[in-house]
């Protein structure tokens, strides 16, 4: 049975980007529509914020101190101990509507996010931010960029298109950082949520969080759903294991959805979760540039 706590009460517009963070013992997320940065210390249960100029959008560690962030239009680095934003290379400047996702940094030391719009159009992109600071196209028409995360063989590359009900798995070459032989790893039924952030335990099993269903859905490594976890907020967005063990998962979620007279009826919907299930994570890599 699944322990569920709602560790930081907070009415998150747009929950994302959960990153656990062991030197802090600490979870760092965003809300991307109110353009913030927080950061929950576990021990103490003290929440950080810091509230920014532009969306932020998706975190990583920084091997060198501080976080590797994606804004609207830019990748950047972020330092927590005085708040600076140091913008990198920008993608998608003259796309209107378009803005940077979700992002995660593989087991090299690189750092990859996509990008999304609102519109009904498979126009969006997935880009590679090399340790030398350079950006790769990876992966085109895309709809709604969420993911990545990868197997624990570093073999597999997941990815979800969230507008398209599919996450997709991918040969990854660790070496060069390239993917190869698309195919679909999941799909979840239209009237049943939506596939969003994610990520992978230890066993290879994809954790997803499922928006607009409710729920955490775990799928064994051919795909095949395994179990699936209620939670009180409908809109679940994204998925991160943390915790001294790699034991918890936290789990990020928004209110943008719900409609302004259900608010008060739905104080769950915009926390912070902490779940429980006996599955163990991965450590997160850091960025090496």
């Amino acid at each position: 049975m699944a322990q569920i706590e709602q560790v930081v009460k907070i009415q998150n517009q747009l929950g994302e980007a959960p990153m656990w963070s062991p030197a802090e013992q600490a979870v760092y997320w965003v809300d991307i529509t109110e353009k913030k940065i927080f950061r929950y210390q576990t021990a103490s249960g003290k929440v950080d914020t810091w509230q920014m100029d532009t969306p932020i959008s998706s975190i990583g560690l920084r091997a060198k101190g501080g976080l590797i962030i994606t804004t609207e239009k830019h990748f950047a680095f972020f330092n927590p101990q005085d708040g600076s934003l140091q913008p990198l290379s920008a993608v998608e400047e003259d796309k209107a509507g378009a803005r940077m996702n979700d992002g995660k940094v593989d087991r090299q030391g690189r750092f990859w996010a996509g990008t999304m719009t609102n519109a009904a159009e498979k126009t969006s992109t997935l880009y590679r931010l090399d340790t030398d600071l350079s950006v790769h196209e990876m992966e085109h028409n895309i709809m709604v960029s969420n993911g990545p995360a990868w197997s624990p063989d570093g073999r597999t590359m997941y990815f979800a298109d969230t507008r398209l009900w599919e996450i997709y798995a991918y040969d990854f070459d660790p070496a060069s950082g390239a993917i190869a032989n698309k195919r679909v790893f999941a799909h979840l039924p239209e009237d049943q949520g939506k596939p969003d952030g994610l990520t992978v335990d230890s066993e290879g099993c994809v954790w997803s969080a499922v928006n607009h269903g409710w729920r955490l859905a775990r799928f064994d490594p051919q795909g095949k759903l395994m179990e699936e976890v209620q939670l009180p907020a409908e809109h679940p967005t994204s998925v991160i294991f943390g915790g001294a063990n790699l034991d918890e998962m936290y789990v990020t979620s928004g209110a943008m959805w719900v409609a302004p007279e259900q608010i008060g009826s739905r104080p769950a919907d915009g926390s912070l979760f902490r779940v429980v299930t006996g599955a163990r994570g991965l450590p997160e890599a850091a960025f090496l540039g």
